[in-house]
This record gives C-alpha cells, structure tokens and sequence, in this order.
C-alpha cells in the first residue's frame, strides 16, 4: 500500500476546500451588503430604538442559525457602538 491518498478522497477535500471558500465569500457578500443598508440616508444614524430593534433581530438570526457567531460578534459590536449612552 501507498502511503498517498487517493484520487477520490483529494476531489473531496478540493470541493470541501471551494465549498468554504464560497461560503466565505457570501458571507462576506452579506456583510457588506448589510453595511450598505445601515448607512443609506434616511436611516437615522443615532436613533437608539433603531438600533435596539436590529440588535433583536441580530439576535433572532443567530438564534435561527442564519449567522455564524463570527458574524453575529461583528455585527453586533458595530450595533451596539451607534448607541448613545
């Protein structure tokens, strides 16, 4: 026996490999785009219930699983430093 791996098990780790790679892009994608949105005109930078209402939601999507904690971290230290105190 070879010491090697074989064909089939480097295809599966080279698509596990792109798999993570595009997911990091699309996360970074909606990062971005979420950004975008937070600082159109219009949307009132320093309105605290504003703020406290994107942190709830924040929180139901992690709690939904549709962030990773990463994300969830990032974006709720982003959040929570547009408070007033």
């Amino acid at each position: 026996m070879s010491g090697g791996t074989t064909h089939g098990k480097r295809g599966r780790e080279d698509a596990k490999r792109q798999r993570a790679k595009q997911k990091e892009e699309r996360r970074a994608a909606r990062v971005a785009d979420r950004a975008d949105r937070s600082e159109q005109p219009g949307s009132p930078a320093g309105d605290d219930s504003e703020i406290l209402a994107a942190l709830a939601r924040l929180h139901e999507a992690f709690a939904d699983g549709a962030c990773d904690l990463e994300e969830f971290e990032a974006q709720r230290d982003e959040l929570t430093s547009r408070l007033t105190v």
